[in-house]
């Protein structure tokens, strides 16, 4: 059992070697190796992921993939209606493209109509749109996308490409025995993964990580990810401060309300019909 990860020395390897990190934190370079003492006793898997990059044993040198990934971002605009009502403008930007993949998660909040573009869209969220007890009210993923000349080879020895994925050409081993997960199909004398409800675990070979269907070199790329809890303004009306006694300072609505259609802006001390780029608006 090897305790480092594929990108680092014998040295980390050892017990006494440790790190200290949330456990539930991934990343492409951490992982372990099991190492048996029989490797012609276990099958091979039926169906296997595509390979992208260099071979282990440096097969296709000139097979590096090209990874590219773009950057997400969340920015916020607080602000107050006219009746001193909280909301928040939320707007997810994506950047660095391509790839332009990208997905993002805005709650409850309310999509603003003519706003959305391949690289940006805006949100409306009021208070009731989001949960104090969440971690994050509003979050971004962007992707990463991989490109190889096209005369490399897409499969490992034994096997062969079968549309979009690599299938065991009966070759190399006749060994009988599966791992935990996975079970021995005697009709193709290869291992299949046994159904159930756990997430799809990609496995793929030493030094690559599973991206867009294919197992691909480690490129050291990374998706960028961002998320945010939304912040609202406090809009207290003008002369409600407990502490402000002064109340002959603060400008009050008309007696009797203000016209049809029309509303009290504290702002400006005057009724109006509307507001544009904050300004009281009277046709």
């Amino acid at each position: 059992m090897r305790g480092s990860s594929y990108q680092d020395s014998a040295d980390p390897s050892l017990s006494a070697h440790r790190f200290s990190l949330d456990p539930l934190e991934t990343l492409p370079d951490l992982g372990f190796r099991c190492v048996v003492e029989d490797p012609t006793a276990f099958a091979p898997w039926c169906e296997q992921l595509t390979y992208a990059g260099t071979g282990i044993n440096g097969e296709q040198p000139d097979c590096a993939p090209l990874v590219l990934c773009n950057d997400v971002s969340i920015s916020q605009a607080p602000n107050c209606t006219p009746n001193f009502t909280p909301y928040t403008i939320v707007t997810f930007n994506l950047a660095n493209t391509p790839p332009n993949s990208w997905v993002y998660d805005a709650s409850s909040c309310s999509a603003l109509p003519g706003e959305q573009t391949p690289t940006k869209d805006k949100f409306l969220c009021n208070p009731g749109d989001v949960d104090p007890g969440n971690p994050w009210d509003v979050a971004a993923w962007g992707s990463c996308s991989y490109a190889v000349p096209a005369f490399c080879e897409p499969c490992s020895e034994h096997y062969v490409l079968d549309g979009d994925t690599c299938v065991w050409d009966g070759s190399g081993t006749d060994g009988k025995e599966c791992l935990p997960g996975s079970t021995y199909d005697p009709l193709t004398q290869c291992c299949t993964a046994i159904p159930g409800d756990s997430p799809i675990v990609d496995l793929c070979p030493v030094g690559t990580y599973p991206l867009d269907g294919a197992c691909v070199e480690n490129p050291k790329a990374v998706i960028d990810t961002a998320s945010q809890k939304v912040i609202f303004e406090s809009c207290t009306p003008p002369g409600n401060d407990p502490g402000d006694d002064d109340d002959d300072n603060v400008c009050q609505p008309p007696v009797n309300g203000c016209q049809t259609n029309y509303q009290w802006y504290y702002a400006t001390c005057q009724c109006c019909g509307g507001i544009i780029n904050n300004s009281c608006y009277t046709p």
